[in-house]
């Protein structure tokens, strides 16, 4: 009887095992798939390394946006998908990558030098290198950071006089300091107890 009895658990134990793997296999017929090719025909590589298998639509959509958001912070401005064809859980999407943008120059001369030295801003960061927003919003952010702690919280940082010139980007860095704000005491009212 005992035989028996672990005869029996040894083929419910084999049939679960089929069973599961035929119900994987049946799931992974149900993932969305995403190619990209470029425009002239030839595979997209190299640039961007984007994930292919999503387990719902919306992810995959998000994944073609995101392409594009990588393909802005390599220089590529241009970037666009032309066309998307979808076929059951296929989905093939056209891209025309345009050329890389890169910087002509920074103007930073209006700023004081002591500002931009102290934040570790030098021309030739940005000189003849491929458009990086990130780059660019670093340098904003490290310009207003200075600001904050050196009493002008209030200040603006700003591209402006923005050119672009065949495939190359100048501009003029601008800071707004405004007007500068000084604590010259701090009064505390109350019995609360603050330890320095």
């Amino acid at each position: 009887c005992n035989v028996k009895l672990q005869q029996l658990k040894s083929i419910v134990g084999i049939l679960l095992v089929c069973i599961l793997t035929f119900a994987l296999e049946v799931c992974g017929q149900g993932l969305y798939n995403l190619s990209i090719i470029e425009s002239n025909g030839q595979p997209f590589k190299n640039i961007v390394e984007y994930q292919k298998s999503f387990k719902d639509s919306l992810l995959r959509h998000k994944q073609l946006q995101w392409v594009l958001s990588e393909m802005y912070d390599k220089g590529y401005l241009a970037a666009s998908f032309d066309s998307v064809h979808y076929l059951e859980h296929n989905l093939n999407a056209v891209i025309t990558k345009g050329g890389v943008y890169k910087w002509a120059t920074i103007n930073a001369s209006h700023i004081d030098e002591g500002i931009l030295s102290s934040i570790g801003f030098r021309d030739k960061l940005f000189y003849k290198k491929p458009f990086n927003h990130d780059g660019v919003r670093g340098l904003q952010e490290a310009l207003l950071i200075y600001c904050e702690n050196h009493g002008y919280p209030f200040a603006v940082v700003k591209l402006d006089s923005v050119e672009i010139e065949s495939d190359e980007i100048s501009a003029v860095l601008t800071l707004e300091k405004n007007k500068e704000i000084k604590i010259d005491s701090i009064e505390i009212k109350g019995d609360a107890n603050i330890s320095m």
